[in-house]
């Protein structure tokens, strides 16, 4: 079933143009898997599916090239088929001279990397003044001192239950995940009597803590702070994303950081803060003209555009057409320029090159979480690429 369904999605492959994201992880095995997905042009829309999962012997930009490439011969895929590439900014993926992207551009010097903005949020909103990792820092000691010992924990627990608390547990922090930090420093903050309580309770020296109005109003800055991120992080975790609709959440948080700043211009730990990750979305997210886009969005409105002479008369025509002004109103954006492709070819071809490429790795860390289930300690030698492949979405296959 998982050849057949390859070899379907190959024959698409080799007749459309297609974008790429792909990211590596370590599986629990301890051997390094590369995960593949694809975005192309079928049946009038743009489908994004499972390329492939294979180990990798050397988790290097020219080891993992070696198996990009030899994944297209064997296929009888053309890179310059290949308009666009999504990967995180590991040093193997995006080096400038032995990087996985530069080694494509070799072979396709004309594609669009991207690196994905799932990552340069998490990075953007990492960086914490001392004042406050000294907060995070003693929310994770607290944590620890509970949750790393069992009779606390229970004690704990049995104390949430009888305060008639919402929550039971608090929450151990992981630093490679996405929302941890967020989701700690919430359930903290709304847990703070019971901790306050239990600390005091045990004759902890950390209760002086819980008990500071200071310390207590910076924490729930940060758990605010940090709700707001995560729901921008959480907002890009989809599938059929394009650079249109996250530069527009991107765009748009911006704003609201600019807003909170002038709401708390008497408040200055909390201005620099907010000043601070201003200024690290602004260096991960440079302002782009995004406006150049906006006949993509809707091409019988647009005035503005930077198109050649041949398709800005395909747009002229485009945009004089009022039958196809009624299914732009029924269409999704995609679909539309994959339907208007035969005749306005260069100008959809246009269009296609921004709302094809893969703007996040998100399918590839989904599929991480897949594999971790897959393959487990009791299926240590399982060669997962034909079990993630059939648990793809099976309604494009007729499954």
């Amino acid at each position: 079933m998982s050849n057949d369904i390859q070899l379907q999605l190959v024959e698409r492959l080799q007749s459309s143009t297609f974008a790429i994201q792909l990211d590596e992880s370590t599986d629990i095995a301890g051997q390094a898997q590369l995960l593949v997905y694809v975005r192309y042009c079928f049946d009038n829309d743009v489908v994004e599916d499972f390329l492939f999962c294979k180990p990798v012997p050397r988790t290097t930009g020219e080891g993992i090239f070696a198996m990009l490439n030899d994944f297209f011969i064997a296929n009888k895929l053309e890179w310059s088929s290949c308009i666009g590439i999504c990967t995180d900014e590991a040093a193997a993926m995006t080096g400038h001279k032995s990087g996985v992207v530069a080694r494509v551009r070799t072979v396709s010097p004309n594609i669009i990397s991207t690196h994905c903005m799932i990552h340069r949020e998490a990075l953007a909103s990492k960086n914490l003044n001392e004042s406050y990792s000294e907060v995070l820092n003693t929310c994770i000691k607290l944590v620890n001192w509970i949750k790393c010992r069992l009779l606390n924990g229970r004690l704990f627990a049995a104390l949430c239950e009888e305060s008639g608390s919402d929550h039971r547990h608090l929450l151990l922090h992981t630093e490679v995940r996405w929302l941890s930090r967020g989701k700690v420093l919430q359930r903290v903050f709304e847990l703070q009597s019971e901790l306050a309580s239990f600390l005091m309770d045990k004759n902890s020296e950390l209760v002086k803590f819980v008990s500071d109005n200071v310390w207590l109003a910076k924490l729930a800055y940060l758990a605010d702070i940090f709700c707001q991120l995560n729901a921008l992080n959480t907002s890009l975790q989809v599938r059929d994303s394009s650079m249109l609709k996250t530069t527009d959440k991107i765009t748009a948080f911006k704003k609201k950081l600019r807003i909170w700043k002038t709401r708390v211009q008497n408040k200055s730990y909390i201005f620099d803060h907010l000043s601070a990750i201003e200024e690290y979305f602004d260096r991960y997210f440079p302002t782009d003209n995004i406006a150049d886009y906006d006949w993509i969005r809707n091409p019988f409105s647009c005035q503005l555009t930077d198109l050649t002479g041949k398709e800005e008369e395909q747009l002229a025509e485009l945009s004089s057409d009022r039958s196809l002004k009624l299914k732009f109103q029924e269409q999704t954006l995609t679909a539309f320029w994959c339907n208007v492709r035969n005749e306005y070819t260069l100008l959809a071809e246009r269009a296609l090159t921004v709302l094809v490429p893969f703007v996040t790795t998100y399918q590839c860390e989904e599929s991480f979480s897949a594999l971790a289930v897959i393959k487990s300690k009791f299926r240590l030698r399982l060669q997962v690429e034909d079990d993630i492949r059939i648990r793809g979405p099976r309604i494009l296959y007729g499954l």
